[in-house]
């Protein structure tokens, strides 16, 4: 199943990305699924992963930082507290672009922004909500964002 799944990847990275090295971003991909796929399946870890727009680092009563702030005090979030009680928890991270859409693309699909060409948000349906600035003009970008076809990470 492993080698079919690399297989199908190489073919697409072949005609999408030329130039593109398989291992660039498989990677880590195949990294993790060997390992998952050689682990019985009670074993396996459970992975949780929260991609909240516009939550900061102190919004909940779970410290993500080395000490707990008057912000963590502030708000009350009891169950994340105790999921957070009985996991392990990561407090840095990286995000692949400053707006939501083109994050969670790279986390879909294991590319970059810039390889997707989804670089901005994609609110509206075939609409450049980067454009109206004077003298810069929009990149050739994908203005609705992944298609149906696109192979992601999870569709392998």
């Amino acid at each position: 199943m492993l080698r079919g799944s690399l297989r199908l990847i190489q073919s697409h990275l072949t005609s999408t990305c030329p130039g593109l090295h398989a291992g660039e971003m498989l990677a880590p991909a195949l990294a993790m699924s060997a390992i998952l796929t050689a682990t019985p399946a009670d074993e396996r870890p459970n992975i949780i992963l929260f991609i909240i727009d516009d939550l900061g680092w102190q919004d909940t009563s779970v410290p993500f930082w080395n000490k707990e702030t008057h912000f963590n005090e502030r708000y009350r979030t009891p169950n994340l507290e105790k999921l957070a009680a009985r996991s392990m928890v990561f407090t840095d991270s990286y995000a692949s672009c400053a707006v939501c859409t083109p994050t969670r693309t790279s986390i879909m699909t294991g590319q970059a922004p810039a390889r997707t060409h989804i670089t901005y948000w994609t609110r509206d349906k075939d609409r450049d909500t980067s454009a109206g600035h004077p003298f810069i003009k929009s990149p050739a970008w994908r203005l609705n964002g992944l298609q149906k076809g696109d192979l992601t990470l999870p569709g392998l």
